[in-house]
């Protein structure tokens, strides 16, 4: 007999039965939409040119804030699989690796919003500012649920965590919209 205080561990298949849809759907998001011409993650966009971490030749915008929207949309894109792969992961452990991670998630979105907060969109592509206001909103929200749930100190069920699960997946397909609005906006404004 062991003195180390029992830790106890969900069953994974509660909410890794939850997650398991966000994970397909993450991947899905971006299949069949139109490739949308934003810098690979890491890159930076200064006076209207797009600027790619890869070897990528630099996009030029005639649009230089809806240049850097879309290299914020193309971050957020590639952050898509971690976040997912992130929390999958942690509701397969403990409260603390879902609050960890669900941290994590609410610590990028503030950062989100306090980007969107100081970048006002041109009328040309407020569609899609107003998309991606709308996905950062639903996956803080989903953050912040998950982070309660965990809170209550035994892991949530797979009911309990629905709700939270079904916002984050709109929130990032909200993501997937707001791409596409960009793209299009680019035809008049970009």
């Amino acid at each position: 007999m062991s003195d180390r205080p029992a830790v106890r561990r969900r069953d994974a298949s509660g909410l890794l039965a939850l997650l398991l849809p966000i994970a397909i759907a993450a991947a899905v998001a971006g299949c069949g939409s139109t490739a949308s011409p934003t810098p690979s993650a890491g890159g930076a966009v200064v006076n209207g040119t797009a600027r790619p971490s890869t070897g990528t030749p630099a996009r030029t915008f005639s649009n230089a804030k809806l240049g850097e929207l879309l290299a914020r949309l193309g971050d957020a894109t590639a952050r898509q699989a971690s976040m997912v792969r992130d929390l999958t992961t942690a509701t397969s452990g403990t409260p603390e690796q879902i609050r960890t991670a669900a941290g994590a998630i609410s610590d990028w979105a503030k950062g989100e919003s306090s980007w969107l907060d100081a970048h006002t969109p041109d009328p040309c592509f407020t569609k899609a500012h107003d998309s991606y206001r709308r996905a950062v909103t639903d996956i803080a929200a989903a953050a912040a649920e998950f982070t309660r749930l965990a809170a209550t100190g035994n892991p949530p069920t797979n009911v309990q965590g629905q709700p939270a699960g079904a916002q984050f997946v709109k929130g990032l397909a909200e993501v997937t919209e707001a791409n596409a609005l960009a793209t299009v906006a680019l035809r008049t404004c970009g």
